[in-house]
C-alpha cells in the first residue's frame, strides 16, 4: 500500500535557476521518503532540473493579475489557473500545497479553502504592501520566511502571528567541499596585488550591477583601477556588457556565468 503523502509545490519565477529556485530544489531533492513531491511552474529550467525527483512536473504559463508585468489584467487566465490547480489536487491526491514565492498565492489560496487542503506560502524577498494584498498573503494561513526582515515585514501591517515563521536558508558545504579551489586572479590574467571585487547574484537590475559599473567608471576618472567579477547570469548580462564596452571597462569587468 501507497501511504506517501502527496506535496504541490508551485513555483512563479524567470527562467534560469538562481537564489528561490536552489531553495525549491534542494527542499524537494532532501524531502523524507514518506512524501511525494509534484512540481507545478512556469519555469522551464527548473522543470528540466528537477526532472526525476518528482512523481509528475506540469508546465504553465502563468500571469498575475495587477502585477508589474504585462499581461496585468489576464482574467481568463486566473480562472483557468484556478481550474488547473483544482484538477492537479484531486487527480494527485494532493494533502498540502506549498507556493515558493507570493505570486501563485493569487490563485491557490481560494483553491486551498475550496478543495480543504492546507497551504504553505514560503517568501525568499520582501514586497509591497500592494503586492502583499493583491497576491493574498494576508488571508493565508502559514507563512515561512527565508528571513526574519521579510517576517517582520508582514507583522508590520498585521502584528505578530504565531503562523509567521523564519526559516533561513541553509547551504549544502559538501558541495563545496568537492570543488578543488582556484586562483581567480590568475585564472583572469591579473597581478597579485590588482585589486578583485567580487559580486555574486543574479544579473537583474534589483541586484545594483549597473550601480557598481558606474561607481567603477567613477575610479577610472580618479585614476584609481579596481576589477570587478560578476557571478551568475541573468537577463541584464548583455546591457551591462554593453555599458562596459562603451566605458573603456572590458578589460576590467570579468563575467564568470552561473
Amino acid at each position: 500500500m501507497n501511504d506517501k503523502k502527496s506535496i504541490l509545490f508551485v513555483h512563479y519565477g524567470d527562467h534560469g535557476i538562481r537564489g528561490g529556485e536552489r531553495v525549491l530544489i534542494d527542499l524537494i531533492c532532501n524531502l523524507p521518503k514518506q512524501f511525494k513531491p509534484h512540481l507545478w511552474t512556469n519555469n522551464s529550467a527548473l522543470a528540466d532540473e528537477l526532472t526525476g525527483n518528482c512523481a509528475t512536473i506540469t508546465e504553465d504559463r502563468f500571469t498575475q493579475l495587477l502585477g508589474w508585468v504585462a499581461p496585468r489584467f489576464d482574467i481568463r487566465n486566473y480562472f483557468s489557473l484556478k481550474r488547473k490547480a483544482k484538477k492537479l489536487i484531486q487527480q494527485n491526491r494532493i494533502e498540502l500545497i506549498h507556493c515558493n514565492s507570493a505570486a501563485p498565492n493569487q490563485w491557490m489560496s481560494p483553491i486551498s479553502r475550496e478543495c480543504n487542503v492546507p497551504i504553505v506560502l514560503h517568501l525568499h524577498a520582501h514586497y509591497l504592501l500592494r503586492d502583499l494584498l493583491g497576491l493574498r498573503v494576508f488571508s493565508n494561513p502559514g507563512v515561512v520566511s527565508a528571513s526574519p526582515t521579510v517576517t517582520a515585514d508582514l507583522e508590520n501591517f498585521v502584528g505578530t502571528q504565531p503562523s509567521y515563521v523564519t526559516i533561513t536558508n541553509a547551504i549544502n558545504g559538501e558541495l563545496f567541499e568537492q570543488i578543488a579551489p582556484i586562483d581567480l586572479k590568475q585564472e583572469l590574467g591579473l597581478h597579485d596585488q590588482d585589486p578583485l571585487f567580487i559580486c555574486v547574484g543574479a544579473l537583474v537590475p534589483a541586484k545594483g550591477p549597473m550601480v557598481l559599473l558606474k561607481a567603477i567608471r567613477q575610479l577610472n576618472q580618479s585614476n584609481i583601477r579596481v576589477n570587478v567579477a560578476f557571478a551568475g547570469e541573468g537577463m541584464y548580462r548583455h546591457a551591462l556588457e554593453t555599458f562596459c564596452s562603451e566605458n573603456g571597462l572590458a578589460n576590467q569587468v570579468h563575467f564568470l556565468g552561473q
